[in-house]
């Protein structure tokens, strides 16, 4: 079950399987308690009107700085999964 939380942020760490999302205001926002499935909409800064669509993921546990948090992907449509694949191969070459 996810609830109606809406949270705003970055991506400022992306593995394979993961990532860390950084909360935009986050002195302002608390981030969702570990374990909890969300709902991701990745917007790109060139076309911000263009969301993703649905990536679901789940909050992990790990400790991560002040005012983000690590999600594991649990289901990725193939395109947007192409994407993040794309961005990831570019991070590591």
């Amino acid at each position: 079950h996810m609830g109606d939380a809406v949270f705003r942020g970055n991506l400022v760490k992306l593995s394979a399987k993961g990532a860390v999302i950084n909360l935009d205001n986050a002195p302002q926002q608390e981030t969702p308690p570990g374990l909890s499935n969300i709902k991701l909409n990745l917007l790109n800064q060139e076309l911000p009107e263009q969301a993703s669509e649905d990536i679901y993921a789940k909050v992990l546990e790990q400790p991560a700085a002040s005012g983000s948090f690590c999600i594991h992907f649990t289901a990725i449509p193939p395109e947007e999964k192409a994407k993040l694949d794309s961005l990831y191969q570019s991070l590591i070459v």
